[in-house]
């Protein structure tokens, strides 16, 4: 008790000699008064930024990221102090003279300091706090309040005092020690953040946070071991100054505890250091393995899938199912062996046929069924696969290069993780990408750039879930009994997928007096999520003929009509990710009559439904601009958002053809394509595959990519008209011919 009663002295001790420091102060200050500044700038305002505002947990992540990277930096000064004062001004002669520990010591002086730290953490969330709760009409999520400091400020701010601490002890020069550290953090900063996935990013600028109200963080056992390396660290390198405090260490037991513990902090960060590495290295060796074997066995001829009938069980974070298979042979010859890709988490317990078990291998995410007799031409077999697991989301994207998957997912000062599906208790998101079903042959785009034919499969979906969520899928849905679910799709479809969630719906019909053509349009929403409906009070009764109107002139100008009987408009996480693939314009934030959108729209521009009103408004008020009845306003409003989100033109290749035109022809490679998708990837939420890509299919060995001229073909005709005539020169599309033709 002795020994902690002096270590709280010196730690109070240490408080009040830092608070009484002006250079603390102007600095608490002026942090204080900037955070409160762009408080008012980004969340009280009458209309928000909504990129910000549209994620719940924005604004303490907004405040503890720009206080932690500011603090970063302060406390290299602050801790470097430590001995300064100690041996240039005298400030602890009160406390050398008495008979202590190094230990006690040096554990008070940095309690001390975390706790004036601490403190400032505090007023950044009380901060924080006020505007969500009063200004910025934000729900407050209780949980990211204590998660944010102990993810974000805890490591950060334990890590920066160590290393200044040992330091200081080693160099005994405060100018040395902070011209190394402000170098260390300005590399860190610019250059080493992204690195090895982030592991050099000790201030968590780029380690994805971003906290979604469907599953939380996107990754929290990654989080935390990247978290522990820094918080280990600094604890190690406390310890070690301990041992090396040039002062007399008082006690030998509180010295052999020390090195102990300074041991087992180091070792522990160097262990959460390598399982992190190794880590990411098992990743790439998977995806490595997987290509491998997919090219291996690219050249083997592949049964084609004709009805795929699917029993599933949501568990926890695992699902078991069933899927019956009924199958035909296209090709010219005879298969004498079915290959069938799953993803590699998904274990294989049975593959049967009328009850008889059919002999079959796994190797990685291959499923290899070995038939009695081979398979001749035009004839027809069926298997039933039964499975469990869950998903890994590093079997996703293997067209993907490398260190385009390593960029980080930002939502402007905010990261986020990138997945592909999710499995928790409360959600579920799988997409064909995942594999959560048997594929027939390799995955898509796993010969590119031969492209797979397309199987369009007769499904039947069965969902057992838990009785308080809601499973969204393609077809017809009947609903059985409380959390089971039976989905009938009416068409062929190429890809099925499925949602899990605590999802309320909202639901327009529209139809065409003319055609007898009706099309249900149903919105999915987590619960509380409705944020727009109080901006479209007079548009209930003349939404369905407004969507009729907006669908027909789509539908006239692409000459194609929409071959299902809904479109199901679903929320998804925020971390939920989609690359662009050059041999398409479908991307799996698109499904068959399903869009998936991002949580609350934020990254959407027009679904910025309160600035867009506040405008307006205050123009007609104003009397600026033509008159316009609040009516007018809301269906300019809905009318913007649809044609902006869901029936604009894929804009990808236009970046190429800039691209292009602005020199870039010498070094024009596939970094530098993705390069240029990037900032369009979570925007592509266009219906246009849900009429072609899924719908038609051409296939040819010797002309691969005819199906994708098809695509872009097709869609020059939603493209905006060019101008009549063109004082700038060759426009975007013929200066690409010109390069294509060389």
């Amino acid at each position: 008790m002795s020994s902690l009663r002096i270590i709280l002295i010196i730690a109070r001790y240490e408080a009040k000699i830092l608070f009484r420091s002006w250079f603390f102060r102007i600095f608490s200050l002026i942090s204080l008064v900037l955070l409160i500044l762009l408080n008012i700038l980004f969340f009280a305002q009458p209309f928000g930024w909504w990129h910000i505002l549209g994620i719940s947990s924005s604004i303490p992540y907004f405040n503890i990221l720009l206080l932690n990277v500011a603090q970063a930096v302060i406390g290299v000064f602050a801790a470097s102090d430590f001995l300064k004062y100690d041996r240039k001004l005298d400030t602890t002669d009160v406390v050398y003279m008495r008979s202590l520990t190094n230990a006690g010591y040096v554990l008070g002086k940095t309690l001390g300091v975390l706790a004036v730290f601490g403190t400032l953490n505090l007023l950044a969330l009380v901060v924080a706090f006020v505007f969500n709760f009063f200004f910025a009409e934000v729900p407050v999520v209780a949980e990211v309040y204590f998660l944010y400091p102990l993810l974000i400020s805890i490591p950060t701010l334990f890590f920066i005092f160590g290393i200044t601490f040992l330091l200081m002890s080693v160099l005994r020069s405060q100018a040395l020690t902070s011209i190394i550290l402000v170098g260390y953090v300005a590399a860190t900063l610019f250059f080493l953040s992204t690195r090895f996935h982030y592991l050099f990013d000790y201030m968590a600028i780029n380690l994805p946070l971003l906290y979604s109200d469907f599953v939380g963080f996107g990754n929290l056992t990654e989080l935390l071991v990247h978290r522990g390396i820094y918080f280990l660290s600094g604890l190690g390198f406390i310890f070690t100054t301990v041992l090396i405090f040039r002062r007399l260490p008082q006690s030998r037991p509180a010295t052999l505890i020390c090195l102990v513990l300074a041991v087992f902090s180091l070792a522990g960060a160097l262990f959460l250091g390598r399982t992190y590495l190794s880590g990411l290295s098992a990743e790439t060796q998977l995806r490595d393995h997987m290509k491998a074997l997919n090219n291996k066995l690219a050249g083997d001829n592949f049964v084609s899938i004709r009805s795929c009938d699917i029993d599933l069980s949501h568990q926890g974070e695992v699902i078991s199912a069933n899927a019956v298979l009924v199958f035909t042979n296209n090709t010219p010859e005879a298969i004498d062996r079915y290959i069938f890709s799953l993803n590699p988490d998904l274990d294989v317990s049975s593959v049967s046929r009328d009850s008889r078990q059919i002999p079959y291998s796994r190797d990685l995410h291959i499923l290899t069924v070995q038939p009695e007799n081979p398979l001749k031409p035009e004839s027809v077999d069926s298997l039933r696969v039964s499975y469990k697991g869950g998903i890994n989301e590093k079997a996703c994207y293997l067209d993907i290069d490398e260190e385009i998957r390593q960029q980080p997912h930002r939502l402007s000062l905010y990261s986020m993780d990138k997945r592909f599906g999710f499995i928790t208790e409360n959600y579920v998101l799988l997409t064909t990408e995942a594999l959560w079903y048997p594929v027939a042959g390799l995955p898509a785009g796993a010969a590119y750039p031969q492209l797979a034919r397309m199987d369009f499969i007769r499904f039947k979906l069965r969902v057992k879930t838990a009785p308080t969520l809601k499973a969204v899928s393609q077809g017809e849905v009947s609903e059985k009994e409380d959390g089971e679910f039976v989905f009938s799709p009416e068409v062929p479809l190429p890809k099925l997928s499925l949602a899990v969630g605590k999802y309320e719906t909202r639901s327009i019909t529209a139809s065409d007096s003319t055609t007898a053509d009706s099309l249900e349009c149903v919105l999915y929403l987590l619960e509380g999520h409705d944020y727009f409906s109080e901006y479209f009070p007079d548009l209930n009764e003349k939404l369905p003929q407004l969507i009729n109107d907006l669908r027909n002139q789509y539908e006239n100008n692409l000459e194609l009509s929409y071959p299902y009987r809904r479109l199901n408009i679903v929320e998804t996480p925020i971390q939920f990710f989609a690359y662009p693939r050059l041999w398409t314009l479908a991307a799996e934030t698109s499904q068959p009559e399903m869009v998936l959108l991002p949580e609350k729209g934020v990254t959407i521009s027009s679904a910025d439904f309160k600035r867009f009103s506040y405008v307006m408004n205050r123009f007609r008020r104003r009397g600026r601009g033509p008159a316009m009845t609040p009516e007018e306003i809301q269906r300019n409003m809905f009318s913007r958002f649809v044609q902006d989100t869901f029936l604009g033109e894929s804009s990808q290749f236009q970046r190429v053809f800039r691209s292009i035109r602005r020199g870039q022809r010498g070094s024009f490679n596939m970094r530098t394509l993705f390069s240029i998708l990037m900032p369009s990837i979570s925007g592509n939420y266009s219906v246009f595959p849900l009429y072609y890509s899924y719908v038609h299919n051409f296939s040819s060995k010797k002309w691969s990519v005819f199906n994708t001229a098809m695509e872009y073909y097709l869609n020059e005709r939603i493209s905006q008209p060019p101008p009549p005539f063109n004082i700038w020169g060759l426009s975007d599309e013929e200066m690409a011919n010109l390069d294509l033709m060389k």
